[in-house]
C-alpha cells in the first residue's frame, strides 16, 4: 500500500538538509495525512474508469502519489534477497505548470531504495530527495517513466493500444475486473464501444479486447470460456484450465450459458513491458528486467481504497500483483545475477487519515502456486482496527476476490526493539476466514526498518503453513505509526 509516510516532513526536510540539519519525525507524517487543507486538488469520493497505460502515468490533480516495487530474488548459488524501490510525488500546486521555462515545477519528490541481503545478514536503505523541474525528477505516462536522478523506472518501449477497465459489467472479466469490450457478431458487425461482456443469444464469432499496455488477449481457449463450462478453441486446453485455484473457482464455473469470460492466463508479451529498474548508491546497484505476469488488479472498490470512513479519505488503488524480475545486482564490487518475483503497488490521492488512526500493517504475499494476497490493517490509536481495512486474493488465473476487513484476522507472534526506539510486531499469523486456512509469515532479518527522514519497517518475509510449518511463498510487510521520533540519518 505504502501511503505518502514521508509527507509530513518534506518541506521540512528539504529546508534542513540544505543547512546540513536532521530533520525529525513523529506525529508530523500522520498529521499531514489527515491535513485539511487540500489547496484545491481533487479528492478521491467515487470509483472511476483505470486507463492503461496513462494511469501508469502522474495524476497532477491529486497532491500526492506513489510508485511501489518491492520483489525477492535469488542468485545462482541460492543466495536470496529483497529489494524495495518506492517513487513519490508531492504536488505543491494542482495540475501541470503553466510556465514555459524548464525549471518550471510544483512538485516535491522522494526516492526509497532499500536491499536486504538475507545470507549476509544485512539491509541497507537509501533516500534521494529533489524539486520536479529541468529533468531533475518527474514521471511521463507514454513511454512510461519515473526517476529521480539515476534512479529510474521505464518502459522498455512505448505502450501499444490502451484499455480502461471499468466498473464491474455483467459477464466479461480480466484479472476479477470488467474490461470493456467490443464484440462482432455475424458479418463483423461491432457491438457498441462498452457493451457488456455478456452476450445472450447467438454467441459472438470473436471477442476482442482492447490490448493492455504489455499483456496482448490471445483469443483461443485459455483466452475464451463460455458460460456452462464450454471453451471456444482448440479441442485440448493447456493443463491450466482444468485445475481450479484453490482461491478462486474454475474457469467457466459460475457463469451462464451464452456468457463470456476473458482469462487473463492468456494474456503475453506485447508493447510497454518490460519495464526497465535501475538505482544505484554506495556500492550498491541494482538493474532489473519486470515483465508483468498479471494484469491489473482494482483493489477496494473497483479501484476507490478507502482509508476512513469520511468521504474524500480515500485513495485510487491498482496492482500488478505478479512480474518476472531478473538482472544483476552488484553487491561490494561482485556481480551477481539474479532472477525472481516482484510486485507493483499504485496509489494517487489528497486525503488519506483520520485523526483517531495511528498507522497500518500492509501484507503483500506472492503464494508458489501462483496465488497472490494482499490484506491492510489500518490501526487507530487504541490499538483497535479500522472497519475499512481490506485486502483481495488473486488466482492464478488473475481472477481477483475482494475480502473485507473483519474476514482476516491478525495475530502478532512476536515482537522487535528498534535500535532507534520503537517496538514493532514480528511474525504474524493470519486468518483468512473465507478459506479456513490458517498462515504464518516471518520475516527473513528482524531489523528491515528504514531510518531516514521517515520511519517505518518494510522487509522481506517468508509464508509458512500454520500445521505443517512447509514454507510455500514468500512477500513483503509494511509497518508504521510504531516509532516515531527522531530519524536516524537524514537524505542525500
Amino acid at each position: 500500500m505504502n501511503l505518502t509516510v514521508w509527507i509530513g516532513g518534506i518541506f521540512l526536510v528539504l529546508m534542513m538538509t540544505a543547512c546540513n540539519q536532521q530533520a525529525q519525525t513523529d506525529e508530523g507524517v500522520a498529521a499531514t495525512l489527515r491535513e485539511p487543507d487540500y489547496a484545491g486538488f481533487e479528492r478521491a469520493y467515487a470509483p472511476k474508469p483505470f486507463n492503461f497505460p496513462a494511469d501508469h502515468g502522474p495524476h497532477p490533480d491529486y497532491r500526492d502519489e506513489w510508485w511501489y516495487v518491492t520483489g525477492n530474488l535469488d542468485g545462482p548459488d541460492g543466495r536470496r534477497f529483497g529489494f524495495q524501490i518506492t517513487f513519490f510525488r508531492h504536488g505543491l500546486k494542482r495540475g501541470i505548470p503553466n510556465r514555459a521555462s524548464h525549471w518550471a515545477g510544483q512538485d516535491a519528490n522522494m526516492a526509497h531504495f532499500a536491499l536486504t541481503d538475507v545470507a549476509g545478514k544485512k539491509y541497507t536503505s537509501f533516500q534521494r530527495i529533489s524539486r520536479s523541474g529541468a529533468g531533475l525528477a518527474g514521471a511521463q505516462a507514454e513511454p512510461f517513466k519515473v526517476w529521480l536522478d539515476d534512479w529510474r523506472m521505464e518502459a522498455s518501449r512505448p505502450s501499444g493500444n490502451a484499455v480502461e477497465l471499468v466498473p464491474p459489467l455483467t459477464g466479461g472479466r480480466l484479472g476479477g475486473n470488467a474490461v470493456e469490450l467490443a464484440a462482432e457478431v455475424g458479418r463483423n458487425k461491432p457491438a457498441p464501444t462498452g457493451v457488456s461482456g455478456k452476450m445472450t443469444g447467438q454467441v459472438p464469432e470473436t471477442v476482442v479486447a482492447r490490448p493492455y499496455s504489455g499483456l496482448q488477449p490471445t483469443l483461443n481457449s485459455t483466452a475464451l470460456r463460455l458460460g456452462g463450462g464450454q471453451s471456444k478453441g482448440s479441442e485440448n486446453p493447456p493443463p491450466n484450465l482444468k485445475t481450479p485455484s484453490p482461491f478462486g473457482r474454475g474457469l467457466g464455473e459460475g457463469l451462464e450459458e451464452g456468457s463470456v469470460e476473458l482469462n487473463s492466463t492468456a494474456l503475453s508479451s506485447s508493447e510497454g513491458f518490460p519495464w526497465h529498474f535501475r538505482a544505484s548508491q554506495e556500492g550498491i546497484e541494482l538493474d532489473l528486467e519486470m515483465q508483468a505476469r498479471k494484469p491489473p488488479v482494482l483493489n477496494g472498490n473497483q479501484g476507490l481504497s478507502q482509508k476512513s470512513a469520511e468521504p474524500g479519505n480515500a485513495s485510487y488503488y491498482y496492482s500488478i500483483t505478479r512480474m518476472e524480475a531478473k538482472g544483476l545486482l552488484k553487491l561490494a564490487g561482485k556481480a551477481i545475477p539474479v532472477k525472481g518475483l516482484a510486485w507493483l503497488d499504485r496509489e494517487w490521492s489528497t486525503s488519506m487519515l483520520a485523526d483517531y488512526q495511528a498507522g497500518w500493517d500492509w501484507f503483500s504475499l506472492q503464494l508458489d502456486d501462483g496465488t497472490d494476497l494482499m490484506f491492510f490493517r489500518l490501526r487507530h490509536k487504541d490499538g483497535t482496527d479500522d472497519p475499512t481495512s481490506s485486502g483481495v486474493l488473486i488466482a492464478q488465473d488473475g481472477h481477483s476476490t475482494r475480502l473485507a476487513g473483519d474476514e482476516v484476522s491478525i495475530k502478532a507472534l512476536g515482537s522487535w526493539q528498534s535500535p532507534a526506539g520503537g517496538v514493532y510486531p514480528s511474525g504474524w499469523q493470519l486468518t483468512i476466514k473465507p478459506l479456513n486456512q490458517v498462515i504464518e509469515i516471518h520475516p527473513v532479518l528482524a531489523d528491515q526498518e528504514f531510518r531516514h527522514d521517515a520511519r517505518y519497517w518494510e522487509g522481506a518475509v517468508d509464508v509458512v503453513d500454520a500445521v505443517s510449518k512447509k514454507a510455500y511463498g514468500r512477500g513483503y510487510v509494511e509497518l508504521t505509526g510504531y516509532a516515531p521520533g527522531k530519524v536516524e540519518k537524514s537524505g542525500q
